[in-house]
């Protein structure tokens, strides 16, 4: 169900040291994906009819920019960028399908799916709710401190993606997604911080991006496999260009009825042609 308590938040500032003479500013983080990405998250949550909610782990790949400023005092001051992107997800299963009730994680079902999508880099993980709010709970906080702590070797910090999908009776129907993403900015506590999420614009190749997000339904909790997953629509591209191409085949193909035609007419012509030469023989030896 919807969570009732909730943690507070805290200002993100990562490192805020300095050593050997040169300063150093606080991380900027900068967090992206594909505007594929939601959608195909609050899919997996159409599917699961019965279910409340779905959740899962992102992947994807962290790089790291530092730029080095010589200010008016003549020091030296570096800023450094950790730019966070959120490529692919993992669904796990409905409520409680890596953790338990009081947010202690099943550290062999997680390093289990994070060896499973190597060389792919686990960013985060995610929940989806119908009809919620996307505030974290004290379980949610629980659950995101033992990740980091069991994830501490990557000296990035994870992501936590909160979604609240609208509740509709018409599946057809279009639904709102809400969404808001945080960070553990402190190790030694709990507090989460919301960080801004920026999502691609769609390109036209949206239903081949769609496809590439769609995860890998992983029966952890006595689900059955998503079948209605495997099958996508083309890119719309893809469809016109078929269109084309089939209209093509449509052309060459009355051109060589055509031909073929001709070809026939042209066999008769020389057929005539040949009784009327043996008729012009005959006509001829009758004169002589």
């Amino acid at each position: 169900g919807c969570p009732r308590e909730t943690v507070g938040v805290a200002d993100t500032d990562l490192d805020r040291g300095g050593r050997g003479g040169l300063s150093r500013g606080p991380s900027m983080i900068e967090v992206t994906c594909a505007g594929t990405l939601l959608p195909a998250i609050a899919r997996e949550l159409g599917v699961a009819e019965r279910q409340t909610a779905v959740e899962g782990l992102l992947f994807g790949e962290v790089l790291r920019e530092t730029q080095a400023e010589v200010d008016d005092m003549n020091e030296l001051s570096r800023q450094e960028t950790v730019r966070i992107a959120i490529h692919t997800f993992l669904l796990t299963g409905g409520r409680l399908s890596f953790y338990d009730q009081v947010g202690h994680v099943r550290e062999d079902v997680v390093s289990a799916r994070v060896a499973e999508m190597a060389p792919r880099r686990l960013v985060g993980w995610f929940v989806a709710r119908r009809g919620c709010g996307t505030t974290p709970s004290i379980r949610t906080a629980a659950v995101h401190d033992h990740l980091t702590r069991m994830m501490k070797d990557q000296q990035v910090p994870l992501l936590f993606l909160s979604l609240s999908i609208a509740s509709s009776p018409d599946p057809a129907e279009t639904r709102t997604i809400k969404s808001k993403t945080f960070i553990q900015s402190d190790r030694s506590s709990r507090f989460l911080s919301p960080i801004r999420l920026a999502v691609a614009s769609l390109k036209i190749d949206a239903a081949a991006e769609y496809r590439s997000f769609r995860s890998t339904h992983r029966n952890l909790r006595g689900l059955g496999a998503v079948d209605e997953l495997s099958t996508t629509l083309p890119p719309p591209h893809v469809a016109v260009l078929e269109g084309v191409f089939d209209d093509h085949i449509a052309a060459l193909d009355r051109n060589i009825l055509d031909l073929k035609e001709l070809e026939s007419a042209l066999q008769r012509a020389r057929a005539e042609n040949e009784v009327l030469r043996e008729l012009s023989k005959t006509s001829m030896a009758d004169v002589r």
